[in-house]
């Protein structure tokens, strides 16, 4: 029964968001339409995966919960590929990988983000991973020279799958408590004539890891405009900072300890040298913001390197620590320069 399984994952394993073309094209647009049926039709079922499949991360319980929109995420990328296990119809397991440029030292790869594999307790130890894994491989086979991941540091389960080498510093999220740091409103709504500014800003502070162009900004700020887009973004003469309002639901247990939380998560962020408060200031302001809309906390990725972490060590109410596994070679000097860290690839 389980070879059969295993076999069945690997050669009948399912795409169920992106039907990826050659060249990383998206679907035309009746295959678009079948994509978003599917999403509609599977999204329920990987919602409950996902909420029967917690994290433990050290002695906590972790477990997330995306609402009806479950494959937002993936939507945000510039490709992805999203893989299920299924065993007699039933899904039991998800794993995913997305495909995109990144900049390391200064040379350019073609990295592959393995991420949101979430497989059932019950499921557990029975040999899903590998398959999965070696399709996912499969998928940006010749395309890729970069595969990488982000694991908790305290996630022994994870830990133990192995992968590529971690580098010596870890990845870390800031999580900002919206009703504390609610702040007065500052600066405006990004627009598309905006672009060339807010391209300065990024490249300026980002000092070559992500070298936007007028014409890659415009394609992530369009590419799923129901989700995130130029009204999402916010911008000063000196700074600009964009927020997913994505309303996912966090619940963690420890022992007799029970959170819930509901947060937004920064996907672009920019200042300008000495305009470090400016950023703040435009952070609280979208605290403020998310409180309305319902949010309690807004996550933010920095590592010790990076420009924004003075900031996001002065504002996070807990700080979260991920190792960066990754196929590059860490290059001299990233502890101290800090790795750009893109939100949509974590």
């Amino acid at each position: 029964m389980l070879a059969a399984l295993l076999g069945r994952a690997l050669d009948a394993v399912r795409e169920p968001v992106d039907r990826v073309k050659e060249r990383g094209q998206y679907a035309e647009r009746h295959q678009r339409q079948q994509r978003v049926e599917e999403e509609q039709s599977e999204g329920p079922l990987l919602a409950v995966l996902e909420r029967r499949s917690p994290l433990t991360v050290g002695a906590v319980s972790i477990t997330y919960d995306r609402g009806d929109d479950f494959f937002a995420f993936a939507r945000l990328m510039e490709e992805t590929v999203n893989l299920v296990a299924e065993e007699n119809g039933r899904i039991v397991a998800l794993h995913c990988v997305a495909l995109h440029p990144d900049l390391v030292a200064g040379r350019q790869h073609r990295a592959m983000l393995l991420h949101h594999t979430r497989i059932p307790p019950e499921q557990r130890k029975k040999g899903l991973f590998s398959p999965l894994n070696v399709k996912a491989f499969q998928a940006f086979e010749g395309r890729m020279d970069a595969p990488y991941a982000y694991v908790a540091v305290d996630n022994n389960a994870a830990n133990r799958l192995g992968g590529p080498g971690s580098w010596s510093f870890p990845a870390l999220r800031g999580l900002l408590r919206c009703k504390t740091l609610a702040g007065p409103q500052i600066g405006r709504p990004a627009r598309p004539e905006d672009v060339a500014h807010m391209v300065k800003i990024l490249n300026s502070c980002h000092s070559g890891e992500v070298p936007y162009t007028d014409e890659s900004l415009r394609a992530r700020l369009e590419r799923a405009p129901d989700l995130y887009t130029w009204e999402q973004v916010w911008v000063t003469d000196r700074a600009v900072v964009g927020v997913w309002p994505a309303d996912l639901k966090e619940v963690r247990e420890e022992e007799d300890l029970r959170t819930e939380t509901v947060r937004a998560t920064v996907l672009d962020y920019g200042f300008l040298p000495r305009a470090a408060e400016e950023f703040e200031c435009l952070l609280r302001a979208r605290c403020g913001w998310l409180v309305e809309h319902g949010t309690s906390e807004l996550a933010v990725m920095t590592s010790e390197g990076s420009p924004n972490y003075d900031v996001v060590k002065k504002l996070a109410a807990q700080t979260d620590a991920f190792d960066f596994r990754m196929g590059a070679a860490e290059p001299t000097g990233a502890v101290q320069r800090g790795p750009y860290i893109d939100p949509v690839y974590f």
